[in-house]
């Protein structure tokens, strides 16, 4: 799943703190030594890594076993696709990066058209595009194909 993950993932796409900490131990245990999570639940690389990770890995909520012997309901199992769900994960993800630059581009125009400059006003529209292409790709998963 570390390998799934960090091949459509650069470092940077995740968020500064814990989330990014979590991943460059796991990278880390990737490259050397193999994956070993029973070390970050146990707190070797702080509690705020052991309290993230808890978090995402265990279900708050779980459907009780009375529910799953029902003939007519079907009970989702926790985890029963990881890999649809880290590819929805990295999907919002990389979703939320790009609509932040999106958003810094509209700032910056909106500056550029205050101050009349249009060369920066054509520059900024191009990268506009390019973000809003980036956006349409991501959306499509494309990122998933690469």
């Amino acid at each position: 799943m570390v390998r799934h993950v960090l091949g459509h993932m650069a470092l940077d796409e995740f968020t500064k703190g814990p989330s990014r900490e979590l991943v460059e131990v796991l990278v880390e245990m990737y490259q050397n030594e193999g994956i070993r999570p029973e070390r970050i639940a146990q707190g070797e690389f702080g509690d705020a890594l052991a309290n993230l990770y808890t978090a995402v890995t265990i279900d708050e909520h779980e459907a009780s076993e009375n529910w799953a012997k029902q003939d007519d309901i079907s009970v989702p199992r926790p985890n029963d696709k990881p890999y649809k769900a880290a590819e929805s994960a990295m999907k919002l993800l990389k979703l939320d990066r790009v609509n932040e630059a999106i958003d810094q581009v509209r700032e910056h125009s909106y500056v550029a058209t205050q101050e009349g400059n249009e060369e920066k006003m054509q520059r900024l529209q191009q990268k506009m595009m390019s973000l809003q292409e980036l956006r349409k790709r991501i959306e499509k998963g494309a990122f998933l194909e690469d």
